[in-house]
């Protein structure tokens, strides 16, 4: 267990490493053909490793755990499993990666540039969470009621969005192809200037945004929900202009 430097073995065929808990950097072993990491807990960078590593299940002793770059991973999920100890996890640009669903223990993920995932279901119990360019992400209902996001700008790509009680959200302006939008609830909304430049929405839900008045500009909108939205005025003359809005204000029906 006091071992330490590995570079000897970086021309072994099969290496163990298992409960090594001095092992820090295993780096020198890139080329080793089946390598065991089972019990390396202090081992948290395994990049090196990217053309090999396939079998993650052997690393959930580890807190903090970088796997960018790791062409031939695919499986991930039981990294987020029962008695995992992975507090950090950076699978950024793990292209075969297509489910991430059973990760929601993980406190922070980083999953940027892994174009396979489309959905992030399971996720809602992450507090720190990377997705800038995952270009194939179109549904964020998962992120409902995630309080501390304040910066949706990396989200160009999608086209359903759900930010209903993100009351850290003031600025929607990137959300360049998102064509449903909820922002009920979100506090800080005051100005939706922004929104009415996004020309590809077409159902926006604004209930319970207490602070919007001036609605004029959404006449573009064909779905509008005005919901406890009290203070908004104009509205008459936007329901003119545009006959085509399907409008609600004022309090549900008791349906």
């Amino acid at each position: 267990r006091s071992l330490s430097q590995v570079h000897a073995l970086a021309n072994v065929h099969t290496v163990s490493l298992r409960n090594c808990s001095g092992i820090r950097d295993v780096s020198a072993l890139g080329h080793v053909h089946t390598l065991i990491l089972s019990g390396c807990k202090n081992v948290t960078d395994v990049r090196a490793l990217t053309h090999r590593i396939t079998d993650v299940s052997a690393l959930l002793h580890v807190h903090h755990l970088t796997l960018s770059n790791c062409e031939a991973l695919e499986h991930v999920n039981v990294l987020g499993s029962e008695g995992s100890s992975i507090q950090y996890l950076d699978v950024s640009n793990c292209r075969g990666i297509t489910s991430i669903s059973a990760l929601g223990r993980i406190p922070v993920l980083n999953i940027s540039r892994c174009h396979n995932i489309t959905t992030l279901d399971g996720l809602s119990h992450v507090t720190n969470l990377d997705i800038s360019f995952c270009r194939q992400l179109s549904d964020l209902s998962p992120l409902y009621s995630c309080q501390r996001i304040t910066d949706v700008s990396a989200l160009t790509h999608v086209q359903h969005l759900d930010l209903s009680y993100c009351h850290g959200i003031q600025d929607v302006g990137g959300l360049a192809l998102v064509q449903y939008l909820s922002l009920r609830n979100c506090s800080q909304v005051e100005d939706v200037t922004d929104v009415s430049a996004l020309g590809s929405v077409t159902k926006l839900n604004l209930s319970d945004c207490q602070n919007i008045r001036d609605v004029s500009m959404l006449h573009h909108v064909r779905s509008l929900d005005l919901r406890f939205c009290h203070a908004a005025v104009d509205v008459d003359d936007l329901r003119q202009r545009s006959s085509g809005i399907v409008y609600t204000q004022g309090y549900p029906s008791s349906s």
